[in-house]
């Protein structure tokens, strides 16, 4: 079709391909996004959260509860109380002019879409953040290669 689609590809583990298209909605680009904290914190030890792969439970859960609640994501923390990532995304914090991103160490997918922003902006940092970064950042942004780079507005009044 002449439409933007998102396009996934999977590789089971004996070898097969089976390739996935749906239809991308297009992005409002003065839609300011609304996300919350999750309630669940993730393992930097775990893995898993550095490689693509369908063994995502904790995101997928949370991103289908975000979707019925009219958010567009939510934010993890690790154990040490430091930002990661969100379910579908990876996050930025800007302050005074710069964007500030954790650091691969704290534990979580690093997207193309971020590998990218790094590579190609100058005004961009990864930087361990917690918080309290969170609540004083000028903006926060969300990623990924499908929806590109988006403002969103942090609800700290619940976590889920």
């Amino acid at each position: 079709t002449g439409s933007p689609q998102r396009v996934r590809l999977l590789l089971d583990r004996d070898g097969l391909l089976k390739l996935a298209h749906q239809p991308l909605a297009p992005a409002d680009p003065n839609h300011v996004g609304r996300v919350r904290i999750a309630a669940d914190r993730t393992d930097p030890e775990d893995p898993m959260l550095f490689h693509k792969t369908t063994a995502r439970n904790l995101y997928a859960r949370a991103f289908e509860q975000v979707q019925r609640e009219g958010l567009d994501d939510l934010l993890f923390f690790n154990l040490g109380g430091e930002l990661t990532e969100g379910s579908i995304s990876n996050v930025f914090v800007e302050r005074d002019g710069k964007l500030l991103t954790p650091p691969i160490e704290c534990g979580f997918l690093p997207g193309v879409y971020r590998r990218h922003l790094l590579e190609t902006r100058p005004n961009i940092d990864e930087r361990v953040l917690n918080e309290i970064d969170l609540r004083n950042a000028d903006a926060v942004y969300l990623c990924n290669a499908v929806r590109g780079l988006r403002q969103v507005k942090v609800e700290f009044e619940q976590a889920v």
